[in-house]
């Protein structure tokens, strides 16, 4: 097969197939499909013919639902494929020409605020090649421009299920630092995705990582003059990378140091005092060596991504010391070139940068991020005026001082905050930051070439939100000292709001501005419309999810009673709470902490609400020794993952949820002052002294199904100066604590109908057919596994073996599922002796998706099953020599008194006999 130079994606809510045929795939060679509607025991009932491989999830024939089709001309090559159990989400890596590839399928249905966080950590551990995520998102990313209510056309209206899953979506690419592809390409264009009840949104996306961004040649919405969802599609050139240099060998910090000893780091630096006073700490590290992409992205010094994914902790001290130095005047930037990139041959836009650059640059990039607030004055008017800033160019030329100028803003803010981390990191942005050339494209020198300007470059994680920062700066500048304005900030753009009668003069005053900025154009768009109390503004028929303008409300009441209980605590929470400008966004006040008391040692402590199971019976703890790195996790509710593992997991009862860390501590101190805490367990115990003793094996499906159905939702304590508060609190405590007790009675009745903890009720009726004995049995295996139901009751009964650290889980799990006998004819991958692979079974899936479970991601479930099968001879070896020692001894553990089978019957005895045994090593 030919290679496609260039591969177009289409992205597509196709809501349930009800035509049952999908004619309009165009000529699209990879399809994105959301709204499947695929029940467990349904066939697909997409007809798309005989020219596509096609891969979907299965949930229920009325909700959710995901698939990708790869058109068979392509060349094309399946990796491995991984489907979300709840049908949410679809990722295929693959090979499309000489190119790898990370597709993921989304359908972010509203009632979900945790999908794209499972997502994420997969994705940040897991994705190789070009990452392209598309998919419906269900959520608006700027209510000015991204929507439009036709009986309204004179408001910008805020819908609360937007409202809810905007803040998961910019989560989602601030962690992979993804870029909104069509907003990019088109920053004032006003098009929508969805158009139904007279609601136009654009709630479909492709998101890909900023680095990436090269490859995009168009991103369009194509509209069909329909109702409901338009297909985005998106033309990605396919072309293979030039390497600036070819990748170095590295494999440890030592060697690092050598490559990189223009920095004047030794090994014997990163056990000093230096790395301990640095203001980076190793969270932000580590979050942002996730956030980038394994990828053939070629770097100047030649070391990959994946080798700073493979060694973060060895890493973390030569980070804090390199990034100790550059704040000191010892760092020499131009000497070093630290800052060196290259350019890409196939774009006069993008620049590609050292890995050390971009983990310093996206730290900073976050930093400012997080204090881009938007702000307003004076009172709601009836009215105000909008306008849109954006640049047009991704990689604009800005003169220094309107950087510099932003930038001290920006210090002086952080300063009033007490926040001295980031002051500093406004002592190296400059010097991160490239140089422009001062020639215009015919050769002639600027207008203003005697003004040092910078080039904002595309690929470089600061530049986003500097553009941002920017446009805010003059925004600010130009109508701060106004009675009334609204400067908004959104990704990629901002929005300046005014009284109307002001709007000419205003708009000229940012045109004679931003002419001056820069060289290339920005946009300046004045929005047709008066933006009257946009911030409590609510579209009719919204406020509840029936009406709602999400295509799958109706389906969605009518799902199981049991299902729609999950999601009412959370509607009504945030019906009630008020809502707040913050950030970028609109959005409720979100519990973010919890109060929980450990069992059994009845400790109150305070988690990440985002630590808690779904039952909320569970809390992941964080490994650390140390009670400062403790707190610091649980306020930053850090991913509950270190060195691609998930932290194990203690049992608690949830006293309370929270919107800030201050509320919830005062709630901890108040409940333990109040004897809560009935049962002190010593210091050296207590969360936030040592690690707690972690529950080793985790819950299985049964016990999860009956939990959450028994488990009362602890209402939210939002504080405030209410009279008796203290005493409503310990009443609704004791109300709790009377629910819990009756609750852990029906609980452990429930518990004691079920033989086996781990098993679900569907599993209590499978039986597999294991271990296997035979290459005949392999294969039958085989067959029925392809059937997800069949491979799901595998995985869940393979999850529930016993065994503690990762070698003793798999060992048990592979002596389950095949006796070593048999083991002997397999290696991981193929090798000599025409041992099969047992790496190509599906088999293997299913092992790695029970390890999974038990907290063992799939690279190192992988590396113990490689280490089991390389030494099963030499167990079986030792085996048959102890029974042969126990058969001469007349032992009477060999059975019977008959020689074991592989046993000579030549009646010789010495070296003869121990040949044999091990002929076949």
């Amino acid at each position: 097969m030919a290679t496609a130079k260039t591969i177009k994606f289409v992205t597509w809510n196709i809501n349930g197939l009800k035509q049952k045929k999908c004619k309009e795939l165009y000529d699209a060679d990879v399809v994105f499909l959301q709204e499947t509607h695929i029940g467990q025991n349904n066939n697909c009932r997409l007809d798309v013919g005989d020219e596509w491989n096609f891969y979907y999830t299965q949930y229920t024939s009325s909700r959710k639902g995901s698939a990708i089709l790869v058109r068979k001309t392509l060349d094309f090559k399946s990796i491995s494929v991984e489907k979300d159990i709840n049908g949410s989400y679809l990722v295929l890596k693959c090979k499309l020409g000489d190119q790898l590839y990370t597709l993921v399928s989304v359908y972010n249905h509203h009632a979900d605020v945790k999908t794209l966080d499972t997502l994420t950590l997969y994705l940040q551990h897991m994705a190789t090649g070009m990452l392209v995520i598309g998919g419906d998102f269900n959520t608006v990313l700027n209510p000015f421009i991204d929507k439009k209510t036709q009986s309204k056309p004179g408001k910008v209206t805020n819908n609360r299920s937007h409202d809810k899953l905007r803040g998961c979506v910019e989560k989602f690419m601030k962690s992979l630092q993804l870029v909104d592809v069509w907003r990019r390409m088109n920053p004032a264009t006003r098009e929508y995705t969805f158009n139904k009840n007279n609601i136009k949104s654009r709630l479909d996306y492709f998101f890909i990582p900023e680095e990436c961004m090269w490859r995009i040649e168009t991103c369009e919405i194509n509209n069909l003059q329909r109702p409901d969802h338009q297909p985005l599609s998106l033309q990605v050139n396919n072309v293979a990378v030039i390497s600036y240099k070819k990748d170095v060998e590295i494999h440890y910090i030592g060697q690092l140091l050598h490559h990189k000893r223009g920095f004047g780091i030794v090994e014997a630096d990163l056990s000093l005092n230096e790395n301990n006073k640095c203001v980076m700490n190793e969270i932000d590290l580590v979050t942002a060596i996730q956030s980038l992409q394994v990828s053939d992205t070629p770097r100047p010094d030649g070391i990959p991504v994946s080798f700073y994914k493979e060694v973060i902790q060895d890493l973390i001290p030569y980070l804090k010391v390199l990034y100790s130095r550059m704040l000191s005047d010892s760092f020499d930037f131009q000497k070093t070139h630290f800052c060196e990139s290259v350019q890409n041959p196939h774009s006069d836009e993008q620049r590609f940068f050292n890995v050390d650059y971009l983990i310093i640059a996206t730290i900073l990039a976050r930093r400012l991020e997080d204090h881009l607030e938007s702000q307003y004055k004076g009172h709601k008017p009836k009215g105000l005026a909008a306008f849109g800033i954006a640049f047009k160019s991704p990689c604009p030329q800005v003169k220094w001082c309107y950087i510099k100028k932003a930038l001290e803003e920006q210090k002086r803010f952080t300063e009033a905050k007490n926040n001295s981390a980031s002051c500093q990191d406004f002592v190296i942005m400059e010097n991160l930051l490239r140089n422009a050339e001062d020639f215009d494209s015919d050769g002639n020198t600027s207008a203003f070439s005697s003004e040092k300007c910078k080039k904002l470059c595309q690929g470089c994680p600061l530049t986003p939100v500097l553009m941002t920062l920017i446009l805010k700066s003059i925004s600010s500048n130009l109508f701060g000292h106004s009675e009334q304005h609204k400067i908004l900030v959104f990704k990629q753009s901002v929005i300046v709001c005014v009284p109307t009668e002001d709007q000419d003069k205003v708009k000229a005053s940012l045109m004679n501005r931003l002419n001056d900025l820069q060289r290339t154009d920005t946009v300046v768009q004045p929005k047709e419309n008066e933006v009257e109390n946009w911030d409590v503004e609510f579209e009719e028929g919204e406020e509840t999810l029936v009406n709602s303008e999400e295509e799958d409300d109706e389906s969605y009441f009518e799902q199981e009673e049991c299902e729609e209980s999950d999601h009412e605590e959370d509607d009504e929470s945030e019906v009630e709470n008020d809502l707040q400008e913050k950030g970028s966004t609109f959005h409720y006040r979100q519990t973010m902490y919890a109060v929980v008391t450990l069992k059994p040692s009845a400790e109150v402590v305070v988690v990440a609400k985002t630590w808690l199971t779904e039952d909320k019976q569970q809390s992941h703890w964080p490994p650390f020794k140390s009670p400062e790195s403790i707190t610091h996790a649980v306020i930053a509710r850090c991913v509950p993952v270190t060195q691609g593992k998930l932290w194990e997991k203690v049992d608690v009862t949830v006293q309370g949820e929270f919107d800030t860390y201050d509320g919830a501590k005062k709630i901890q101190q108040l409940l333990r002052s109040q004897g809560v805490s009935k049962k002190k367990i010593p210091p050296s115990q207590q969360p936030g002294s040592s690690p707690l003793k972690r529950k080793k094996l985790q819950p299985g499906p049964s016990q999860s199904a009956v939990t959450s159905h028994i488990h009362p939702a602890a209402p939210s304590i939002q504080l405030g100066p209410k009279p008796n508060e203290t005493d409503n609190i310990m009443k609704l405590l004791k109300e709790i604590n009377s629910k819990v007790q009756k609750n852990s009675a029906m609980l452990g009745v429930l518990l004691k109908r079920v033989d086996q903890p781990g098993l679900s009720m569907l599993s209590k009726k499978f039986k597999p057919k294991l271990p296997l004995t035979s290459p005949e049995e392999v294969n039958r295996l085989e067959e029925e596994l392809k059937d997800d139901t069949t491979m799901q009751n595998y995985v869940q009964h393979l999850r529930t073996l016993g065994g503690t650290g990762n070698k003793k889980i798999i060992r048990t799990i592979m002596q389950a599922v095949m006796t070593e006998d048999l083991a002997e004819a397999f290696s991981w991958k193929k090798g000599r002796q025409n041992k099969k692979a047992m790496s190509v079974l599906t088999l293997s899936r299913v092992i790695k998706e029970a390890a999974l479970y038990r907290g063992i991601d799939h690279t190192d479930t992988e590396k113990e099953i490689m280490k089991w099968l390389r030494f099963v001879a030499d167990r079986n070896n030792r085996k048959k020599l102890k029974d042969l020692r126990d058969f001469k001894d007349g032992n009477q553990t060999v059975t019977s008194g008959t020689a074991p089978d592989y046993i000579c019957d030549s009646g010789a005895s010495g070296s003869p006999l121990l040949y044999n045994l091990f002929d076949d090593v």
